[in-house]
């Protein structure tokens, strides 16, 4: 009997595609630089706005992430909301 069918609640973790991963990157390096203003959603549901400090990159085949100005560790791209406009 595996996990999930032991403990109903317990989920799958999501495996990304790699095409997927590959072009999100490609679609954030491309469209934002390094400095970009952004708001990130941390992992206690707080946000921040702040820069990022590094292209946008596939970490551990499963994650698209980026390095945030003032947070150690990369964060994922999917919790990085460019700001646009004025307050950019």
């Amino acid at each position: 009997m595996t996990l999930t069918e032991q403990h109903p609640t317990v989920r799958r973790p999501h495996r990304p595609n790699p095409k997927q991963l590959r072009q999100a990157v490609a679609d954030w390096n491309l469209q934002h630089g390094i400095g970009r203003k952004v708001k990130v959603t941390k992992d206690d549901g707080d946000t921040v706005v702040s820069r990022t400090s590094s292209m946008a990159w596939i970490m551990g085949d499963h994650s698209a992430v980026i390095m945030i100005e003032g947070i150690v560790g990369a964060y994922r791209l999917d919790r990085c909301q460019p700001i646009t406009g004025a307050a950019a």
